[in-house]
């Protein structure tokens, strides 16, 4: 009667954890695919745990939503330095392109950042199943994954 729920959180544990490696992975990386929203400055675009999926940002307009890195070198896998906001203005100054962003939600402005620091566009997004993959929810299923895993294998063997 345990096997289907077993068999339920097993494959519940495997998505989660081929979903939090491939975000880490792709941002590592410098193209993330995927980025949890953690904030509430897009509302009502976008949510808190929404899933964003991402494009490059070779083709970025006005109104397009861009996320600009802004992590430290040292830390890449601060998804916190990510600002995920509407383009406003686009503008070139001394050769250099510049884009203006703001969050939905937000009354001033962010200071403009050069176009090398727009890392994609958002394309789509998932609703809420960022619960599921950002901390500590998503290590709390692959512990239990395991941790159930484990407790089965030792009364399998008596």
């Amino acid at each position: 009667s345990w096997r289907y729920p077993m068999y339920a959180l097993f494959v519940t544990a495997a998505v989660v954890g081929f979903f939090t490696v491939f975000q880490l992975v792709t941002i590592a990386a410098g193209v993330p695919v995927i980025i949890v929203v953690t904030g509430e400055s897009m509302l009502p675009a976008l949510q808190p745990y929404d899933v964003i999926i991402l494009e490059s940002a070779e083709q970025i307009n006005i109104g397009d939503i861009a996320v600009v890195d802004y992590r430290d070198k040292n830390n890449l896998f601060s998804n916190y330095d990510f600002i995920v906001h509407r383009v406003t203005k686009i503008w070139e100054q001394d050769g250099i392109q510049h884009m203006q962003t703001k969050g939905d939600n937000v009354k001033i402005p962010e200071y403009a950042a050069k176009t090398e620091r727009i890392m994609a566009k958002v394309t789509n997004s998932v609703p809420i199943f960022g619960v599921f993959i950002w901390p500590p929810v998503n290590f709390l299923i692959i512990a239990a994954a395991l941790i159930i895993l484990l407790y089965s294998r030792g009364i399998d063997q008596k």
